[in-house]
């Protein structure tokens, strides 16, 4: 059936406006005849804060979820990567990750960030004292800063790697958060694997995942989902488990995974930097840029 447009945010006084606007809730998606979710919650002394007595309007509330994606072995060896050797061949280091994270939530209470493979946060962890163990535990359950997505040791293949392997590297990942963190993943991050298997969906059911979020898709699967509005949607992985294997699945719309078009910020892109002062400041055209790519991203979701 036919779906209400989303209404474009109110105007932002600078993009941290905008950022903490969005960073509040749920997505909010309407539909025709359903009395649409609002923003319940709004910012103190923002734009964002509705007038006494003023109309609540539908919001689009965005999550920007900033995450690891650190390959065990691509292009340089585990340990390459992790080291940050061979910079020649292939910038990065994981291990600078975990430091300079650890810092920023620390600087922020507002920050959050979300570490997905085991497999270089294990080595990491066994290279540093109690004094950091005690700072990384109180980012996880006291400040609630720091979370973990699919936890195993790797990201699995769901195509050529057997169940037994599935579920072997996900107990070893999830056995080293629970031993020395206690801490259980409730969300499986997919979004690299060529293709998702239903084997795959059903084990992470039963490992007690509650959704599942993947980023590449079939091309032909993703359009007919994105005009059918079914990104999101409930997954079967066995038709004989009937419901203990349903799984909420997100797909991401581009069929990869990243940021949306033309806010790349890392030190790689190219994309335009948001500069909030001096002479080439542009922050309400890139707000703009923002809020123009969000409601595109609302209208297929």
């Amino acid at each position: 059936g036919a779906r209400a447009t989303p209404e474009r945010p109110p105007a932002m006084r600078s993009f941290r406006d905008l950022l903490a606007a969005l960073a509040v809730g749920a997505a909010v998606a309407t539909a025709a005849g359903v009395e649409p979710e609002v923003l319940t919650r709004a910012v103190p002394g923002s734009s964002t804060e509705a007038a006494p007595g003023a109309e609540r309007q539908p919001r689009i509330i965005a999550h920007l979820v900033p995450h690891t994606h650190d390959d065990p072995g691509w292009l340089k060896t585990w340990s390459e990567y992790y080291e940050g050797s061979q910079q020649w061949f292939n910038p990065g280091g994981v291990r600078f990750i975990y430091h300079s994270v650890i810092l920023a939530l620390e600087e922020e209470p507002a920050r959050r960030f979300v570490i997905v493979e085991m497999s270089f946060f294990m080595r990491w962890w066994f290279e540093q004292t109690e004094v950091m163990h005690e700072r990384v535990r109180r980012l996880v359950h006291s400040t609630k800063q720091l979370e973990f997505a699919n936890g195993g040791f790797v990201m699995h293949d769901e195509a050529s790697a057997s169940y037994q392997s599935m579920i072997d590297q996900t107990t070893f990942g999830h056995d080293f958060l629970a031993t020395h963190l206690g801490y259980t993943p409730t969300v499986t991050w997919q979004i690299d694997p060529f293709g998702h298997s239903a084997t795959s969906a059903a084990l992470s059911a039963d490992m007690g995942f509650s959704s599942l979020f993947f980023g590449r898709m079939d091309y032909q699967d993703r359009a007919l989902r994105m005009a059918r509005h079914e990104m999101e949607f409930v997954w079967r992985g066995s038709a004989s488990l009937g419901r203990s294997s349903d799984l909420f699945t997100a797909g991401s719309q581009s069929g990869n995974y990243g940021p949306p078009s033309s806010f790349c910020l890392d030190v790689l892109c190219e994309d335009e930097q948001i500069i909030e002062h001096g002479e080439d400041r542009n922050v309400e055209e890139r707000t703009e840029d923002f809020i123009q790519a969000i409601l595109e991203l609302a209208r297929h979701q």
